[in-house]
């Protein structure tokens, strides 16, 4: 328990172009998992044991902010430029677009466009790019802490008193990163390890798994307690998963995880418009909740694939033609 709280290991990680494949597997199985939520929240949810199984698989978001915790660390001393754009042309640029397409579509005023575009309002899962945009500027600014041995702890007592608090969504800025900020410091912590795709070994594993068992329990026990969050559990899935996708037995999922990895912030942004179309044009919101699930994922997954790769395709023709041509 202690190496995984309170040991970390030297800071450096690959630079920030070179993609490494087990984390973009585990960038596809969280874009998945992000889909299939949002199929759930449509649903009538009929008891709290069900509220139980959302809640659990509610990781993916975790998922991405270790991640990009992980692959931050070597570009916390870059310059402004090489610091931001990059930044601003991968993921900030396309919300962006994103926000602009949904506030044309409902018509909205430009205040409420302002107002989506600063707090992710656009759409239910854009917070989380608010929430990383923050967690983009404290590396930027105060990057000596995030190659400290503080980073975690710091991290884990920030994001629990948060949950404490009732901070998390609610003051200061909503969304707020304190309540997951946990995980963002967490990538950070175990840069090196996590940026290579090695998971937790011996007994830091040992103590992930433990983590993962009292947080089920507790989640049995308390089924609403946490929510969305349990603080604790999601770290310990990202270390046993990060250890499958280095399996050679699930070589052929990791390679189709990859896949969708590639486009996963594609895959992000536009699949709320998917799952809301298919809701808005069918009466399907009644269905039995599991049944919904096995019977909405997979067209509704294919579908918002499928936009993402367009999405990408096209994006990246207007890179060529409207920025990097007039360079």
């Amino acid at each position: 328990m202690r190496r995984l709280v309170f040991i970390s290991q030297p800071q450096s990680a690959p630079p920030h172009s070179k993609r490494i494949s087990s984390l973009d597997s585990l960038r596809g199985l969280a874009a998945v998992q992000v889909i299939i939520t949002h199929i759930g929240e449509f649903i009538s949810v009929p008891d709290d044991y069900i509220k139980l199984t959302s809640s659990l698989t509610r990781y993916e978001v975790p998922l991405f902010l270790i991640i990009s915790g992980a692959l931050l660390v070597s570009q916390t001393r870059l310059g402004f430029a090489e610091f931001w754009l990059p930044k601003l042309k991968r993921i900030f640029l396309p919300y962006l677009i994103c926000t602009v397409l949904i506030a044309l579509y409902c018509q909205a005023p430009w205040t409420d466009f302002i107002s989506w575009l600063i707090f992710g309002d656009a759409a239910g899962p854009y917070y989380f790019l608010i929430v990383l945009l923050q967690c983009y500027l404290l590396a930027y600014f105060c990057p000596r802490f995030f190659s400290s041995k503080y980073c975690f702890p710091i991290g884990l007592l920030t994001s629990f008193g948060c949950l404490y608090a009732g901070a998390s969504f609610s003051y200061l800025l909503n969304p707020f990163f304190g309540g997951l900020f946990i995980y963002f410091c967490y990538g950070s912590f175990h840069s090196k390890r996590i940026a290579a795709g090695r998971a937790l070994q011996g007994d830091a594993f040992k103590s992930a798994i433990i983590l993962l068992l009292i947080s089920l329990l507790t989640f049995i026990i308390l089924p609403n307690a946490f929510v969305n969050y349990g603080y604790l559990y999601p770290i310990a899935v990202f270390e046993i998963l990060l250890m499958l996708t280095n399996s050679s037995q699930l070589h052929s999922v990791n390679k189709a995880l990859n896949f969708l990895g590639s486009y996963s912030l594609w895959i992000f942004l536009v699949h709320m418009a998917v799952v809301r179309a298919a809701f808005n044009l069918f009466d399907i919101e009644r269905l039995p909740y599991l049944s919904a699930l096995v019977l909405l994922s997979v067209p509704i997954i294919s579908i918002s694939v499928l936009l993402a790769i367009l999405s990408a395709k096209l994006y990246a023709i207007f890179l060529k033609c409207f920025i990097i041509g007039r360079k």
